[in-house]
């Protein structure tokens, strides 16, 4: 759960030795991600279970290298 007041938090941190900057973008619910994007392009993820609400995701890091730049790369991750 993140609280809408955290919309927009972004952190800054390395994937693959390249800078990525990880955005959040949070809806009503504020639990379940819907949707995960880098650079602009739509990652495909699979959703774990969980009983109570969306479960997490994960994502193909193959996925992600493919798409990462050498610089100013931007993960956006929406929260339900």
């Amino acid at each position: 759960m993140i609280p809408k007041a955290l919309d927009g938090l972004a952190v800054d941190v390395a994937l693959d030795g390249r800078p990525v900057r990880v955005v959040y973008r949070v809806g009503a619910a504020g639990a379940g991600p819907v949707a995960v994007e880098l650079n602009g392009s739509v990652l495909r993820f699979e959703r774990e279970a969980n009983a109570y609400r969306p479960g997490a995701v994960s994502v193909s890091m193959a996925a992600v290298v493919e798409r990462l730049k050498p610089r100013d790369n931007e993960l956006v991750i929406t929260i339900g």
